[in-house]
């Protein structure tokens, strides 16, 4: 059976302490987002703060995705 991406992510959780950080922190900016929308009224910080939050959660899917990558090429196909 070939190795999937979903099968890298998986041992990178398990085994890469950087990896699993980086996961954390994408976690964490999607819950404070969903408590940010749940607000009926927003303040002009509460939006800026949800661009900082989406470009975060970008920037920290981005260097995950580049962890996969990387491992994704070293493994036998």
């Amino acid at each position: 059976m070939p190795i999937t991406t979903h099968d890298v992510r998986q041992r990178l959780l398990d085994s890469n302490p950087e990896y699993r950080q980086l996961a954390e922190q994408h976690l964490k900016c999607e819950f404070e987002l969903e408590h940010l929308v749940t607000q009926t009224y927003w303040k002009q910080e509460d939006l800026e703060h949800e661009v900082m939050l989406k470009k975060t959660k970008l920037y920290l899917k981005d260097r995950m995705e580049f962890i996969v990558a990387r491992q994704y090429r070293k493994l036998p196909h």
